[in-house]
């Protein structure tokens, strides 16, 4: 190439970079106010980098092709003027238009090969990379148009309950089955309706062709039904369950629009597995607040800010402290003390009670390790979420680490379940690998729930713990006495030690150890303690006194 070309190539060049900068610094604006994540927006970058570099070099390749040929021309016709030469023939003539020719048909492959990368592309920003399912960005240009009809159109959220904790569990290649197989599912529910993945377990169903909240129920029926499935990854079946929102979009801001059926989202995850709730207006002071607990919490448990306090249990037969139980706590530099019933649901919902209770469960170790090195034995009890055994199938091995690590004596550890464990499909064998360890186990607010006395003698259960809430008005309500001294009763029957929680009063106290209660935990004998302070009251060896 001539200098004059070298310099039109820069110049076309520095014109374009600058342009496809400017470009650029703007997209990523909009990109990160989308909600993009950093790969996603490095991703684009990369494809732009890559276009302009390819433009560059067809831009050379152009100008250095046409300069041969119109040089080769521009020789061969000065050759000509002057009488000089050969002239010329035939055949290069028509050499040196197909040379042009070729240059021409490059360059239009070239710009066929850039239309398909910008196509590929504007796919990339509009829709999910695992499902190939349109992506938050596509549903935002989805409502915006369906709002210029004349039917306002239905939002419809689904949630996987737990799938954090279930990718954990079976591994992110189960995982991302399940998404894709779930994605192809819904549409299969709802072939004329969009359908689109929203976050990593969440996706949208977007419809102005059905008419009212009856006919939102029939499709979300269908969509349910073929969602609850088994799922064959790997010849094993795994199962799910959703909850579903519901709002109409009857406003012209579609965020708002879409806020309203996360919140009624959020309302159904609430009541439980499997609900479908439709937003009424009440639900958004509720669902806001639970909104801004589970965006801190995300934080809290990533920077470990839940801590614990714990509350001594003392024997009615010696007097003596015979054990502590864990609490978790967490105070907020905004929220401020968040009681454990509000961010312990939260953690259970989005599956970050796996990363929570690992944390906790290994802090109680090491504490309880400590304060057992003085020839004492003091047991530490922690509480287990439900989920956990539902999810994870090798729990016991999560237990083994932490006592491992920590290095304390199985013995000196009690897991405190609910009720609700001993339903669970395979929390038997679950809760057998658990007491091989030489860890015991506790049936925590026992008399709450829904489980027949009868799965007591089929479950290693060592310990019995009466809900706070017979205790409180025991000498009042006749029910709640009766069936306090009906659960005393089968634990001595059963072999099992009987502790009552939430004993605040002498009176309180008096009955129980009347009755043959074990031991008692509750404010009359200490409130939940730092760990500074429940050194203080261990070493001052308290005896309960009636």
């Amino acid at each position: 190439m001539t200098k004059f070309h070298w310099k039109l190539l820069i110049l076309i060049s520095s014109i374009l970079v600058v342009i496809i900068a400017i470009g650029l610094f703007f997209k990523i604006l909009i990109l990160r106010q989308e909600g993009y994540n950093q790969s996603t927006i490095l991703y684009f970058v990369g494809i732009t980098a890559m276009i302009t570099t390819l433009i560059i070099s067809f831009i050379y390749q152009l100008l250095g092709g046409l300069n041969n040929s119109i040089s080769r021309l521009i020789q061969q016709v000065q050759t000509m003027r002057k009488g000089t030469g050969d002239k010329i023939t035939e055949s290069e003539k028509w050499n040196g238009l197909r040379v042009l020719q070729k240059n021409l048909d490059d360059l239009s492959n070239s710009l066929e090969h850039l239309k398909a990368k910008e196509m590929k592309l504007n796919f990339h920003l509009t829709h999910d990379q695992l499902t190939g399912l349109p992506n938050k960005t596509k549903l935002h240009q989805k409502l915006v148009a369906l709002q210029k009809e004349e039917n306002p159109p239905f939002i419809i959220m689904v949630d996987i309950h737990g799938f954090k904790v279930l990718n954990d569990t079976y591994g992110k290649e189960a995982g991302d089955y399940i998404l894709i197989e779930a994605g192809r599912r819904i549409e299969s529910a709802a072939p004329i309706h969009f359908v689109a993945r929203v976050s990593s377990d969440q996706f949208c169903i977007v419809t102005n062709q059905i008419k009212d909240k009856r006919d939102a129920q029939s499709l979300v029926a269908r969509i349910k039904t073929v969602l609850l499935n088994p799922y064959n990854f790997q010849r094993e079946d795994i199962r799910i369950d959703i909850a579903v929102g519901i709002s109409k979009c009857d406003t012209d801001d579609v965020e708002s629009s879409l806020t309203r059926a996360t919140i009624a989202l959020f309302s159904s995850k609430s009541k439980g597995r499997g609900q479908v709730e439709f937003y009424v207006p009440a639900m958004s002071e509720h669902q806001t607040e639970k909104m801004r607990i589970e965006n801190k919490l995300h934080q809290a448990v990533a920077n470990k800010e839940i801590y614990l306090e714990y509350q001594p249990k003392v024997s009615l037969i010696s007097g003596k402290t015979i054990g502590v139980e864990a609490l978790a706590r967490w105070i907020d530099a905004h929220l401020g003390s968040v009681p454990p019933n509000h961010f312990i649901p939260i953690a259970e919902e989005t599956g970050l009670i796996t990363t929570l209770t690992r944390d906790l469960l290994m802090e109680a170790c090491k504490r309880a390790y400590e304060w057992n090195t003085r020839d004492t034995f003091i047991p530490i009890s922690v509480n287990l979420s439900p989920i956990l055994f539902t999810l994870y199938p090798e729990l016991d091995k999560f237990i083994e680490e932490a006592l491992k690590e920590s290095q304390l004596n199985p013995g000196l550890l009690e897991i405190e379940i609910t009720e609700g464990v001993l339903l669970s499909k395979g929390s038997v064998d679950v809760l057998q690998k658990i007491c091989d360890l030489g860890v015991t186990i506790s049936v925590d607010d026992f008399g709450t729930g829904y489980s027949s006395l009868g799965y007591l003698k089929d479950f290693p259960i060592h310990t019995l713990k009466i809900d706070k809430s017979f205790i409180q008005i025991i000498r009042k309500d006749k029910t709640n006495r009766e069936l306090a001294e009906s659960i005393l009763f089968l634990g001595k029957k059963l072999g099992l030690q009987v502790v009552a929680e939430g004993v605040e009063t002498k009176e309180q106290l008096q009955f129980l150890m009347e009755k043959g209660c074990d031991a008692i935990q509750g404010y009359y004998i200490s409130k939940p303690l730092p760990l500074k302070d429940l050194h203080t009251f261990l070493n001052e060896d308290y005896k309960v006194s009636v």
